[in-house]
């Protein structure tokens, strides 16, 4: 465009070099933490989800009556994909994303004999509640 004498060549080439500019650049700044701030602890008798702003939730692993997948359209900016372990006085959610969350697989395969992880598989975007385990229900 530059050589035919269009002006606005001048444009296209400034853009691309702003661009090419903000490439070689970015390496180097900052990046902004990702965490979410939920950390999951798992002891022998209880499983509980910290975060600055919320309560302390916690449950007992033999209080457990229920376990849900919940999905959420609320990400990608706040957690979108939970776990809800349900008691008859209470119980426990935390997101996919909590640090600690990697340990919660073995705590269900053992203490939960019939778990669906089909669920979680599938994943989601929606709002929706998923039953991956009842107490007393057959496998």
């Amino acid at each position: 465009m530059i050589v035919d004498g269009d002006r606005s060549g001048w444009l296209v080439a400034g853009f691309f070099g702003l661009c090419l500019l903000v490439a070689l650049v970015e390496p180097w700044l900052p990046k902004p933490g990702v965490s979410s701030g939920y950390r999951l602890m798992i002891t022998p008798d209880e499983i509980a989800c910290e975060h600055p702003r919320r309560s302390r939730e916690a449950i007992r692993w033999n209080d457990v009556t229920r376990i849900w997948y919940v999905t959420t359209s609320d990400g990608p900016w706040l957690p979108d994909e939970w776990i809800l372990l349900e008691g008859e006085r209470g119980g426990c959610s935390f997101p996919t994303e909590a640090s600690g969350f990697n340990s919660i697989w073995d705590e269900l395969s053992q203490r939960f004999a019939g778990f669906d992880y089909a669920p979680l598989i599938r994943g989601g975007t929606d709002d929706a509640r998923h039953l991956c385990w009842q107490k007393g229900r057959a496998t």
